[in-house]
């Protein structure tokens, strides 16, 4: 990963042309404020999948529901399928 800081007078192009090959992290004040990382067209699938609303709740809902003791535990499950 290479590390760049706000002030280099690299131009966006060259910044995006080293992107494709690795990740970059952007500092300000020697703290992060982005990270251009390089996406194949599956990865950036999955990314965008990952963060839709839908997707964030179901999420949120299953950790609920394990929390508040639904669900199947690895032994029960391994029983029912007769493992």
């Amino acid at each position: 990963m290479k590390m760049l800081n706000w002030t280099d007078p690299t131009s966006a192009e060259e910044l995006l042309r080293r992107a494709e090959e690795e990740e970059i992290l952007v500092l300000h004040c020697g703290h992060p404020v982005a990270l251009l990382t390089p996406l194949d067209d599956e990865e950036l699938e999955w990314y965008l999948r990952e963060r839709e609303p839908a997707f964030v709740e179901s999420i949120a809902a299953a950790r609920a529901s394990i929390a508040a003791g639904e669900g199947t535990s690895h032994e029960d499950l391994k029983r029912e399928l007769g493992l």
